[in-house]
């Protein structure tokens, strides 16, 4: 009897590692058709599924995030009731949601699938796959590159487009972690795929004129080298002196100009405009936050622009932590800060301590890719309410992974 009894629970403890299958399924069917009461019971859900794990159940699958993760998914509904527009904040929670699920999912394959590694390749195939989203960038890209004029025309008829910086602000996490693969000992067909991808996502950035997601990479990378040590420190310090020669021969703020112009903002005055206004609603909204997804109707609203048209579309803070503390207030933004935190010093400390080689290299690009992130974050914030964003909620996923597998 005593057997069956366990054989019951462990049957259900198994099922509830599974669950954030079932609200993804939910949170997705929420964002592609907006309902209220399908997003009401789909954070339900996830908070439920959050206690439990906080309360003892699915230990496999227990992080060094999950009481912040558990605070921002029970402080939804608050984000969601301060809202004008529900519509919006609707497909924007139900984005959060999937994130939350996709973070958990990834640490479940990791751990209680006993497939550590699948999640890292599943990212770098996505990021592979992402390359293709290039044949729908509007603005000149996919024409200067090789595309078949067939091909072309028929790219030309799909309504949905993807703006060619948020392309490459998705593809950063990618490309850095291609690059540390590409430096781990290793099968030669993984370095091969690594330096592929490595070479592919940087020459989108390159010819979509993506300077946020350049200086992103330059800095992820330099993160990716200081961790590994050793010899690869040289490739840090060239990086630094490039970097160094570039600041002297463009000029400081020339350079912080190049990095501020592009997009809806048109120049770095237009960010500096934008950045201000949602510090603003930061101070007037400090407790609920203006409702997640609402910063296109709320801000122009009550924050009129002067020298960013009032006609152009602005649909986020150009900057990552500002847009997520907008978004969820400060509580949340506190919440989101200590997971970013939490996940640097994790895959930081794998990276300095693990005697597996293997994994203190992925680790290593889990560092820059997180760094790279954060310096892009600072010009925009592609990676947080916009469809790219379940890069970084597995990004942070792996993060957590790696760090109990050392553990």
């Amino acid at each position: 009897m005593k057997t069956r009894t366990r054989s019951i629970l462990q049957r259900l403890q198994t099922g509830f590692v599974w669950l954030p299958a079932l609200w993804l399924g939910l949170a997705l069917l929420t964002w592609v058709r907006p309902s209220q009461t399908l997003a009401l019971v789909t954070m339900a859900l996830a908070a439920t599924w959050l206690v439990g794990l906080l309360a003892g159940l699915a230990r496999d699958c227990r992080g060094p995030a999950d009481w912040p993760l558990a605070f921002i998914a029970l402080w939804l509904p608050v984000n969601y009731w301060a809202s004008a527009d529900k519509p919006s904040s609707i497909a924007a929670a139900a984005n959060v949601l999937a994130g939350i699920a996709l973070f958990y999912l990834v640490l479940a394959v990791g751990r209680v699938a006993r497939r550590p590694r699948w999640p890292l390749y599943g990212f770098l195939l996505v990021g592979a796959g992402l390359l293709l989203a290039v044949l729908l960038v509007p603005d000149g890209l996919r024409g200067r590159l090789p595309i078949p004029a067939a091909l072309l025309a028929l790219t030309r008829r799909i309504p949905d487009t993807v703006n060619a910086n948020v392309l490459a602000g998705a593809l950063l996490p990618a490309a850095i972690m291609a690059a540390a693969l590409t430096l781990a000992p290793g099968r030669w067909p993984v370095r091969v795929a690594g330096i592929a991808l490595a070479a592919a996502a940087t020459a989108v950035m390159v010819l979509g004129a993506s300077r946020g997601a350049l200086m992103g990479l330059a800095v992820g990378l330099l993160a990716l080298f200081v961790a590994l040590g050793g010899w690869h420190r040289l490739g840090s310090l060239a990086l630094a002196a490039a970097a160094a020669v570039i600041v002297w021969r463009v000029g400081p703020l020339t350079l912080l100009e190049l990095l501020g112009k592009g997009g809806a903002a048109g120049s770095l005055a237009g960010r500096l405009e934008i950045w201000s206004r949602a510090l603003y609603a930061l101070q007037d909204f400090v407790f609920t936050g203006i409702g997640i997804g609402t910063f296109h109707l709320v801000i122009p609203l009550l924050y009129p622009y002067f020298t960013v048209g009032f006609d152009t579309p602005i649909g986020h803070a150009h900057n990552l932590l500002l847009q997520i503390g907008v978004d969820l207030g400060l509580p949340g933004l506190i919440a989101y800060a200590t997971i970013l935190i939490l996940s640097l010093w994790v895959v930081g400390w794998t990276a300095a301590t693990s005697p597996d080689r293997q994994r203190r290299f992925v680790a290593a690009g889990l560092l820059g890719a997180l760094v790279g992130v954060l310096a892009h974050g600072l010009f925009d914030a592609v990676l947080w309410g916009a469809k790219p964003a379940f890069v970084l909620w597995w990004l942070l996923g792996l993060a957590s992974g790696i760090f109990l597998e050392e553990r």
